[in-house]
């Protein structure tokens, strides 16, 4: 009984009556032949240039499975594949890739309060300045992390002191000797670790005064053995410097007798002093002398000068004020400056001049009313422009009610003080006496914000994510090399980004090379995208006990697989070398994170 299969044959069951079927046999002569499918499209050439070749192909079609036959080759001889001549010009020379020089990153390096110099890492980046083309040499990396140094501040530490040294230093007195007499004692102490890069400085060295009693003094000159050879006041160098006595007890010693003092090679009583002159100090002049301080009179007293206390100020006093030039214009309103000088100044504590030293005024030309360079005679009746209209629309004239005159040319506007400047200028905002333009933007990461001007206003805003550094190395890394698939999270405790992978998602990447069947490399004239799936996915641990009693720690992973794979047609890729690859891709349907044990 015929089939709807041509492929197979079927009769009545004389068991169940009913219709059974069985494929042919394979020699039976009704079986349809196998027939050829149409051809492919041709794949790109295999070369660029130079005489490349370019495929295409089919497969052979059997309508039934247990069909053996081959299909038959066509006119030309052709069966499952075909191949063209293709790029017949000439080929350019090869160029080379070409990066950029390094740039360093910053060093991730802690210091210790140890040691001056901490090491770590950095991240290095460089730029693809020209790619590779016609074969020639491929790009290297663009990224490396190499070690790194930072200098680091050390404070000074020291260990404990020594006892006070015996030997006494600096001592004084007419004959007295390191063993006896005024002097001051020391004491050190190791350095363990000196100061470096700016740390605290070491204090390794310290003296105290000390008294040490004389056996033996040989006096010369007007000096005499005396009970008490450390008074206060023991030349008239003394007296005049006033010096500040200081308790150090009696001593003997030499010195001159009862209360007299030193003043060269004679004794003399303290009233026979002679004083320093005020304006030449190793001029000394004998007692009773007068001299002129501003306009009061001082005289000579017991090695000092004793002065009157009249007021001797000055106060300063103004020239009048005169004109420098003319007015500064012909013709209208214009400016006249005026200086003036200090005829007297101040002397004695007398009052200083206070004020400007020039002044501009108002003044008009001797030519009549005229316009100002930036201003132009209008007589149309038309409004000029404002900056205050500019930054508040609302505050524009009606310009029926503007009279002719002299108003800013066009493209310029009045300011509030009176001058027509730039557009431009009227949006500017004023910062601590500074004119900010229009978009400059003044960044605070203490703050982790940023001022703008953005027409005539200042606004304070957050920065962006993509304003800030990172917070790690780590974090420059995962940023610099994941790309786009990175996902950057800002830290605005630290102001800088964190970096992670973004969820397990399907994603795709560029296949550059693959091996052929030969064991050789096929370098794809153009990357392929192939589907793949990107992400991170949870993970923990858990503990597991077995059978016999053992304990161990599992490690739950998850990754990102695929839900399910679809085929694609196949391609042939064209190979740098000249030569091509067939490929059969897969198209992922889905992404997912899929558990799994690993101990």
């Amino acid at each position: 009984m015929p089939s709807e299969n041509p492929c197979e044959i079927c009769y009545c069951s004389y068991f169940t009556g009913r219709p059974e079927c069985m494929p042919k046999r394979p020699d039976d002569a009704s079986n349809p032949a196998p027939q050829w499918s149409d051809w492919s499209e041709f794949s790109a050439c295999s070369a660029p240039c130079g005489t490349g070749t370019k495929r295409r192909s089919r497969a052979c079609v059997r309508l039934c499975v247990n069909d053996t036959r081959s299909c038959a080759p066509d006119a030309r001889g052709r069966m499952d594949a075909d191949q063209q001549s293709c790029n017949r010009q000439d080929c350019a020379p090869p160029v080379d890739c070409q990066v950029s020089d390094w740039t360093n990153g910053t060093c991730y390096a802690n210091c210790d309060g140890v040691n001056p110099t901490a090491t770590g890492q950095q991240l290095r980046l460089r730029q693809i300045t020209r790619q590779a083309a016609n074969g020639g040499k491929a790009c290297p990396s663009t990224y490396e992390v190499v070690p790194c140094s930072k200098q680091c501040k050390v404070d000074c530490l020291v260990g404990q002191w020594s006892a006070w040294s015996e030997r006494v230093k600096n001592c004084v007195g007419t004959g007295c000797n390191p063993s006896c007499g005024v002097g001051e004692r020391e004491r050190t102490r190791p350095v363990l670790r000196p100061a470096a890069n700016g740390g605290q400085a070491c204090r390794d060295h310290e003296f105290e005064p000390v008294l040490m009693p004389c056996n033996e003094t040989v006096c010369s000159g007007p000096e005499t053995l005396i009970s008490c050879a450390t008074k206060c006041w023991r030349t008239c160098s003394d007296v005049r410097a006033n010096k500040q006595c200081q308790d150090v007890g009696c001593m003997q010693g030499c010195g001159c007798a009862g209360d007299k003092v030193r003043e060269a090679d004679t004794c003399v009583a303290v009233a026979e002093c002679s004083c320093e002159h005020p304006e030449n100090a190793s001029r000394l002049m004998p007692p009773g002398s007068v001299v002129n301080k501003a306009c009061n009179k001082c005289t000579c007293v017991s090695g000092q000068f004793v002065c009157e206390e009249k007021s001797c100020a000055q106060d300063c006093v103004w020239s009048a004020w005169q004109k420098v030039g003319g007015c500064n214009v012909t013709c209208g309103s214009g400016k006249q400056t005026w200086t003036r000088s200090i005829a007297t100044p101040a002397a004695n504590g007398g009052a200083e001049c206070v004020g400007p030293t020039s002044r501009v005024t108002d003044c008009f030309g001797d030519e009549g009313a005229c316009c100002n360079p930036n201003d132009a005679y209008v007589d149309t009746g038309r409004c000029e422009t404002t900056c205050a209209q500019l930054l508040n629309p609302e505050l524009a004239q009606p310009q029926s009610n503007c009279q002719p005159g002299c108003q800013c040319k066009p493209g310029m506007a009045r300011n509030a003080n009176g001058s027509c400047v730039s557009i431009q200028d009227c949006f500017a905002c004023q910062v601590n006496g500074v004119a900010w333009p229009s978009g400059r933007v003044d960044v605070d990461r203490a703050n982790c914000s940023k001022r703008l001007c953005l027409h005539g206003q200042l606004s304070t805003q957050p920065l962006e994510l993509s304003e800030v550094p990172p917070c790690t190395l780590s974090d420059e890394v995962q940023a610099g090399t994941a790309g786009s698939e990175a996902q950057r999270v800002m830290d605005k405790s630290g102001c800088c980004y964190r970096a992670s992978l973004r969820a397990c998602a399907r994603g795709s990447t560029l296949l550059r090379e693959a091996k052929r069947p030969n064991g050789r490399f096929c370098r794809f004239a153009t990357p392929v995208s192939i589907d793949r799936c990107v992400g991170a996915c949870p993970g923990s641990n858990s503990v597991h006990v077995t059978e016999q009693g053992t304990v161990k720690v599992m490690g739950e992973c998850s990754c990102c697989n695929p839900t399910g794979y679809r085929a694609k047609p196949a391609i042939t890729a064209a190979c740098t070398d000249g030569g091509s690859m067939q490929l059969t891709l897969y198209a992922i349907e889905g992404c997912k994170c899929s558990a799994g044990l690993k101990p």
